[in-house]
């Protein structure tokens, strides 16, 4: 869906689990610029992952 109503935009990843989703964040290789999280994950909330993610990183990003 995103990629038709964004055609121009490149997506890199994707992950059903928040734990994969929150790995590759912090990873400096896959990191990306923006994120786009589903509320509902496998194994956990959205809200979480995006919470898990936002503790580990410089309040400067």
């Amino acid at each position: 869906m995103i990629k038709q109503l964004l055609p121009f935009a490149e997506i890199y990843w994707t992950a059903a689990k928040g734990k994969t989703a929150i790995d590759k964040c912090l990873d400096k290789k896959t990191q990306p610029d923006v994120l786009l999280v589903d509320m509902s994950l496998e194994d956990m909330t959205g809200y979480e992952v995006c919470r898990a993610i936002r503790s580990k990183t410089p309040k400067s990003c």
